[in-house]
């Protein structure tokens, strides 16, 4: 069967927004070698929020991006960092929320923040400027080349995913518009502040007096090599302290390969 990544990301069913896909880890061993991708000033933050919206008694994702009417919940933040400068793309997706409030009252967090504890899937790939697919994603997944082709407006406030191309190892091609899978256009939206990645869990019985946690400088997603299966790579984000609850003494969450949808095996910065 074909996968279809754009159906994966919004055909399956709500999870908890307290729900999370980390362990807490503890610091490295000086014999673990780890390669890594900055984080640095040339990457842009663009977020896309969707929806919950009610019929026929049900609750569903609307892709919609006119503002919701006031007390509509948020069902999922979705990250797109890029950099023109080093050619490199990360999208981010989080855990979907069915208690329709986690991600709509956010309290010390705002747009500019990334939550770790939240996150659900990577998909690392090349901002693409040239040859066949300019102002593109480019993604490797078992030998398939997959494109993303994407657009802005005028100001470059708005990115637009147009289409995704594949290209499989066996030499066939397919091309799927968008809007033939969603009834709106997928559009990201730019944060214009600087961006910080954090740790904040909002579902601890402790959070009012909790704040978010920053991430270790110079601000990098570790990666490494483990099981072969997927794409080889666990990931790991080191923050400057103990992670709540303040009891388990880690700094340090890992997410397992099978969070990782793409290779990221040309983008490492070490």
């Amino acid at each position: 069967m074909r996968r279809n990544y754009f159906l994966l990301i919004y055909c399956t069913l709500l999870l908890s927004g307290c729900g999370k896909y980390f362990y807490y880890v503890d610091d490295p061993k000086p014999t673990d070698t780890y390669q890594y991708i900055n984080l640095d000033s040339t990457y842009q933050l663009y977020i896309r929020k969707t929806y919950i919206s009610q019929k026929n008694g049900y609750f569903m994702l609307d892709n919609t991006q006119k503002p919701a009417p006031a007390g509509t919940p948020i069902g999922e933040i979705e990250y797109l960092l890029f950099s023109g400068t080093e050619k490199k793309v990360i999208y981010i997706t989080t855990v979907r929320d069915k208690f329709k409030d986690y991600y709509s009252n956010r309290g010390k967090l705002t747009d500019k923040d990334l939550n770790v504890y939240d996150f659900n899937k990577f998909y690392p790939g090349k901002w693409i400027t040239d040859g066949l697919h300019p102002s593109s994603m480019g993604f490797v997944d078992s030998g398939s080349n997959i494109y993303w082709e994407t657009s802005f407006n005028t100001d470059q406030s708005l990115l637009y995913i147009n289409c995704r191309d594949e290209y499989k190892a066996n030499g066939t091609q397919s091309t799927i518009a968008i809007t033939c899978l969603l009834k709106n256009p997928l559009v990201f939206r730019r944060v214009d502040t600087p961006f910080k990645v954090v740790f904040f869990d909002k579902c601890y019985s402790g959070q009012k007096t909790n704040t978010p946690v920053d991430l270790q400088a110079p601000g990098r997603i570790y990666f490494k090599a483990g099981n072969t299966a997927k794409n080889g790579y666990n990931i790991y984000f080191r923050f400057v302290s103990e992670l709540p609850p303040s009891k388990n003494k880690y700094k340090n969450v890992k997410f397992k390969n099978k969070r990782l949808e793409f290779s990221p095996a040309d983008l490492f910065d070490n």
